[in-house]
This record gives structure tokens, C-alpha cells and sequence, in this order.
């Protein structure tokens, strides 16, 4: 279930991330730099082709999670060949509901998605006026890098640009990309639905659910836009000479600084307000297997954020100065007459762009070929492009290192999912009761359930049923679940398949968790022989502690 939970957040976030990205980050038809622009429609059609992988991955992610909830509620693999236990998980409360919402948003996510690619493929795009270098105008100054500290404060002044640029990336979009990014808040609204804040107290869900939505949006913004860039952009840039891809990445992947830097905070502010709601003490990040997890999911992400500090501040800056030198050093030439568009083409990685899906007539960055370079009389290749390759390498490097770490964090997501009930033996606030047998009879469709619960208190607890016919015979065979849920602090719903008693007709038994004292709810789900739908009842029961 947590790898399920896992595969389809990851899934999930990229294509959101990539929605936002080439939305609100670095669009295309507002990039003044016509390289950038260049870069950023390739980058656009390269997860054009990827997001129908994404999406579906999501959606068979969800069914993996939907089986193993079915067998979890049936108490072996058998089960998911039973369609009662299925209709248990699918359609018999909250989960369920949310569960068909993430499906039903992932399929008409991945019907655009589709769409939108059948018709690009019919499309050739017109890439015939872009310009073969940067323009005059284009220029990266020399000098001395900036210290990291005003390179920060220049970043965080751009901030109240942010929203005049969502404003500008939801104005002028189709109707379709629109119906995508509303699609996709859908889909993170399911996730928070269907997640561990939604197993919070009544009381206290809506703030829970809220501060949780906000943090899945931050988080696909920051690590769906890194692994957009580690997946999408710098791969897609490939198709561009060496020198063409630094200066996407001096003046493309700046754009992110911004959105990065605020959804970082945004997270710290969220991850924080999300550990009031499910901790009650710093004693939990050791003593509990969420606090553990929680503990190596706020290291990791402290590691991320000094990696995005060290290649916006530190690195970009150097590689831009090396970009401006390498430029005064060895200025990028144009396609020299006479020499054909084929073996300049082939220069230049012709068929990288081929492999793009680029028109053959695509305008390229190219350096002299080597003969005119030769009759020349010097050399087109200098220190300063070495400098330029090692500083982008290395950015590119850190780049993939920081997505990974991501990837990282959205395991750590999962597993506090999974997780969440070992929070329950640090609170001290409930009820201290004396504990006593439970045992308690209903009758429903014409039979006798008896629920026996020993000896009712915090910990291990004997779960027993006893089933019988309206007459007072006892029923064999029959299929038997027990449901446990908390009632003063709902952290999810707990399933046990209930085994029949030997030499016992009609009576079914199973070992289970009352993870902390106080008011619980079990239900009794029965299969009798020959039925075709369960019967249920719920018993209402206060475990001492």
C-alpha cells in the first residue's frame, strides 16, 4: 500500500509540477529571450509525450493501493478474488469515494493529455524565425559574481511578481489547458482527501485537510518543477548545441528561484503546522515509527533547500560569468556561407533534434566547423568553454541530486500514511476507565451477531462472534471481518479477518489492536454461506487503559 501511495504521488506531483511549470514558470510565448523560448517548447512537447506515462502510472498506482486494501480487509490474498471485499473498500465509505475521484481525474487528465498530443503530432510547429544565436541585446555581464546573500535578496524581490504572473498564465490559456491545472488541484484535493490528515478528529479536520491541500500544492510546485527540469527541460535541451543549453540554463531556469524559494517556505510553514496536528510531543520522533519517518523527511528536505541555495546562489551566478567570458573569448558564429544546413545540422546534433521532433528547418546555436576554423587561423575551442561545460555539468549534477532527494521526501509521504497508528501510545489524555469484558448481541436480517471483546482495554484485545439463524442455530462457513475504528481520534480504519473456532459451531475469533484507550466503533461485516451481500452492525464499546 505505501509503495502504491508512493508511485502515485510521484506520478501525480510531476504531471501537476509540469502543468504549473510550463504555465506559470518559464512559458513559452512570454519568454523575451528566443533561446529561452526555444528551450522551453522544446521542454513542452518532450512532456507532451511523457505526461500520458504519468498519468497512467497514477492510475494503476491506485489500483495497487486498492488491492492491498482489499486484501488487508480480507485477511489474505484470496480475497481479491471476492467481490463483496472489493465493494468493502471501493464503495463502502470515504476512502472509497475519493479513491474513484483520483481515478476519474486521472482518467480525463490522460484524455487531454492524449488529445493534445494526437494533435501535435498533426501539427508541425513553425521553429523557422528563431534567430541562430542571442542577440545584441542578449548579454551576460562579466565580473565578479555576487555574494550569495544579495543574489538571495535579488531573487525575493521578484516575489510580488508571482501573482501577476499566475494572473497572466490563466487569462490567455484554452479552454482545455485550464480544464488541466483545475483538473490537477482536483487531484491534489483527492490526495488530501483520502489521506492521513483526513483521518484526524471531526473536530479538527478541516484545518488538517486545508493545511495538508496547501502543502501537496507546494510540493508539486517545488518537486514537480525539479523533476521537470531534471526529466523534461535539460534532456529536451540536448538537442541544442553545448553553448545553447548553459545559456538555457543561466537564463531559463533562473525563473524558478522565485517559485522555489516560496514554495520552500511555504512547505517548512505547512510541514510545521501539519506535525502540531498529528504529534503531541517531541518524544514522538524517537519513541514512534511516524516521528522517525517524519524526522528523516525534514532532513531531507533541509538537505534539498541548501541545495537549491547552493546552485541559485553559488553556482548559476559563476556559470553565467563563465557564459559571458566564454562569449568575449570566442563569440558563436553563424552557419558560414557555403557550407549546407545538413553538415551544419550534423555539427550540432541534428538528429538529437530529429529525435525531438523538430522540423528540419529548426535554426541552431553552432560553432565554426573546424576547417573554416582552421583556415582561420585559430582555435574555436578555449579555457573559458571549458569552464562553461564543468560549471553546467555540475549544475545539471546537483540539479538530478536534488530531484532524487524529492523523490526521496514523497516516499517519507507514504510511509507516514502507513505509519500513523503508532502515534497513538503518546496520548496520555485518554480516558483511564477500569476495563471490562465487552459482550453485546444485534440482530439484523434475522440473525444473532454477539460481539465479545477481552478484555476490552488499550493493547491486545480477543475479538469473538457469534453467529446464528433466526431459530438460534449457530452459522458455519461464513466469511467474517472485524472493523476498528477510533472514535476520539480517527487515524484510520484497522480490518481483521475473523477465523472460525474449532469444535465451536458459529463461533469466529481474531487478535487484535486497541491502539489507545477510549471510545471505539467495531463493525462486524458477515458473509453467511449462500449470501450475496454482507450484513453489518456496529457495536459501540469504551476501552479502559
Amino acid at each position: 500500500q505505501a509503495l502504491g501511495d508512493w508511485l502515485a504521488l510521484l506520478c501525480a506531483l510531476f504531471w501537476v509540477g509540469g502543468l504549473f511549470w510550463e504555465e506559470f514558470t518559464l512559458p513559452a510565448r512570454y519568454a523575451t529571450d528566443p533561446l529561452v523560448a526555444l528551450g522551453a517548447r522544446l521542454g513542452a512537447r518532450r512532456f507532451l509525450r511523457l505526461a500520458p506515462w504519468a498519468l497512467g502510472g497514477a492510475l494503476l498506482a491506485d489500483v495497487a493501493v486498492a488491492l492491498a486494501l482489499t486484501v488487508q480487509v480480507a485477511g489474505s490474498w484470496r480475497g481479491a478474488l471476492i467481490p463483496q471485499y472489493w465493494q468493502a473498500t471501493l464503495f463502502s465509505g470515504s476512502f472509497g469515494a475519493y479513491w474513484w475521484l483520483r481515478q476519474v481525474t486521472l482518467a480525463v487528465g490522460l484524455a487531454l493529455t492524449l488529445l493534445a498530443l494526437r494533435r501535435a503530432s498533426r501539427d508541425a510547429a513553425d521553429l523557422a524565425h528563431l534567430p541562430e544565436e542571442p542577440g545584441a541585446a542578449d548579454t551576460l555581464a562579466a565580473g565578479e559574481p555576487p555574494p550569495w546573500p544579495r543574489a538571495a535578496l535579488e531573487v525575493i524581490r521578484q516575489t510580488p511578481t508571482l501573482p501577476r504572473r499566475l494572473a497572466r498564465g490563466v487569462a490567455d490559456r484554452p479552454f482545455a489547458r485550464q480544464m488541466e491545472v483545475a483538473l490537477g488541484l482536483l487531484l491534489l484535493f483527492a490526495f488530501a482527501m483520502s489521506g492521513h490528515a483526513a483521518a484526524t478528529p471531526p473536530n479538527e479536520r478541516a484545518y488538517a485537510v486545508t493545511v495538508d491541500l496547501a502543502h501537496l500544492i507546494f510540493s508539486a510546485v517545488w518537486l514537480g518543477g525539479l523533476l521537470y527540469i531534471s526529466v523534461v527541460l535539460v534532456p529536451a535541451a540536448r538537442a541544442l548545441p553545448a553553448r545553447a543549453r548553459t545559456w538555457l540554463l543561466a537564463r531559463g531556469v533562473p525563473e524558478f528561484s522565485v517559485v522555489a524559494i516560496v514554495s520552500a517556505a511555504a512547505l517548512a510553514l505547512t510541514g510545521s503546522l501539519n506535525a502540531t496536528v498529528h504529534l503531541t510531543s517531541l518524544a514522538q520522533f524517537a519513541n514512534t515509527a511516524y516521528g522517525r519517518v517524519l524526522f528523516v523527511k525534514i532532513e531531507l528536505f533541509l538537505i534539498m533547500v541548501a541545495i537549491s541555495a547552493f546552485h541559485a546562489f553559488w553556482l548559476r551566478p559563476r556559470l553565467s560569468l563563465a557564459l559571458a567570458r566564454a562569449r568575449t573569448a570566442q563569440p558563436i558564429a553563424r552557419r558560414p556561407a557555403g557550407v549546407s544546413a545538413e553538415v551544419s545540422a550534423a555539427h550540432s546534433g541534428a538528429g538529437e533534434a530529429q529525435s525531438a521532433g523538430l522540423t528540419p528547418t529548426l535554426p541552431r546555436l553552432v560553432a565554426a566547423p573546424p576547417a573554416r576554423a582552421a583556415q582561420n587561423g585559430h582555435s574555436t575551442h578555449s579555457a573559458a568553454d571549458d569552464e562553461v561545460v564543468g560549471l553546467r555539468r555540475h549544475m545539471e549534477d546537483w540539479l538530478r541530486r536534488e530531484a532524487l532527494l524529492g523523490v526521496g521526501v514523497l516516499l517519507c509521504v507514504a510511509l507516514l500514511a502507513l505509519f500513523a497508528g503508532s502515534l497513538a501510545p503518546a496520548q496520555a489524555s485518554a480516558p483511564t476507565s477500569a476495563a471490562t469484558i465487552f459482550s453485546q448481541t444485534h440482530t439484523v436480517s434475522g440473525y444473532a451477531i454477539t460481539l465479545r471483546v477481552d478484555p476490552a482495554k488499550f493493547g491486545q484485545n480477543t475479538f469473538t462472534v457469534t453467529l446464528a439463524n433466526a431459530s438460534g442455530k449457530p452459522v458455519t462457513g461464513a466469511s467474517t471481518l472485524l472493523l476498528t475504528d477510533d472514535l476520539d481520534m480517527d487515524m484510520g480504519q484497522q480490518s481483521v479477518q475473523a477465523q472460525p473456532v474449532v469444535a465451536r459451531p458459529g463461533v469466529y475469533s481474531a487478535q487484535g489492536q486497541l491502539t489507545m484507550a477510549g471510545h471505539w466503533s467495531v463493525t462486524v461485516k458477515v458473509l453467511p454461506p449462500g449470501a450475496k451481500d454482507f450484513i453489518t452492525t456496529s457495536f459501540k464499546l469504551i476501552a479502559g487503559s
